[in-house]
């Protein structure tokens, strides 16, 4: 795809998040950790969202974009490999049902994030909240169904052992991220 590998995709999103995130904190930091707008009474370390309701919304907004645009491309190649055969295929319909509805609770997630960046905490708190929701959601759901593709070809491909580490590895990760929301 334009003449680059296909892993970079992951690689450059998890790049730009981290550097989106490690400037904002950096920048509050620097700034003597000054108690927000955004923070309750008790609060003394920043949430991300506190921060991005600051000067620093723009970053905030851009960083996030390009972070999830380029995350969920990453379905879109996987799925696009797939299909011309560089990746195990899809042995039956319901594995690239499975694909879709990956993709499609991505892009859903990838909005709630973009929305949450926009609407921030300190003037709209409810819608904030609700694009929190829709963006954890979006990407547990699509989570899980990339996981049940994974099961499924690994039943097909069972001599690509890949496939088995990689969805013992998604479920991980799901259950990981359910539990970060319950402890939120």
């Amino acid at each position: 795809m334009f003449g680059i590998s296909y892993w970079i995709l992951p690689l450059f999103a998890a790049c730009v998040w981290f550097a989106t995130l490690l400037a904002m904190l950096l920048v509050w930091v620097t700034e003597g950790s000054p108690h927000l707008p955004g923070f309750h009474t008790t609060q003394r370390i920043a949430y991300i969202s506190d921060i991005g309701a600051t000067n620093l919304k723009p970053l905030f907004i851009a960083g996030s974009a390009v972070t999830v645009v380029v995350f969920d491309l990453t379905f879109i190649s996987e799925r696009w490999l797939r299909h011309k055969g560089r990746l195990a295929h899809n042995t039956s319909r319901a594995q690239k049902i499975l694909t879709v509805f990956s993709i499609i609770f991505a892009i859903i997630g990838a909005l709630g994030l973009i929305l949450l960046t926009i609407f921030d905490t300190v003037h709209y708190p409810n819608v904030h909240d609700a694009m929190l929701v829709v963006f954890i959601a979006g990407y547990i759901i699509s989570a899980i169904f990339v996981c049940a593709e994974y099961q499924r070809l690994g039943i097909h491909f069972r001599q690509y052992r890949v496939l088995r580490a990689s969805f013992w590895i998604k479920l991980a990760f799901i259950f990981v991220e359910i539990a970060l929301v319950i402890g939120i």
